[in-house]
């Protein structure tokens, strides 16, 4: 059962690159440290 796949999610592409995660958290955590920075 757990080898079915999910039929609303055929024929779709896989979406984003996988290192596009990455890169927002390390902009997330960029943009909170410069904030942090400049509020002191």
């Amino acid at each position: 059962m757990a080898d079915e796949v999910c039929p609303l999610c055929e024929g779709q592409g896989s979406g984003l690159p996988g290192y596009f995660g990455t890169m927002a958290d390390m902009f997330t955590l960029l943009f909170a440290f410069f904030v942090l920075m400049f509020s002191i």
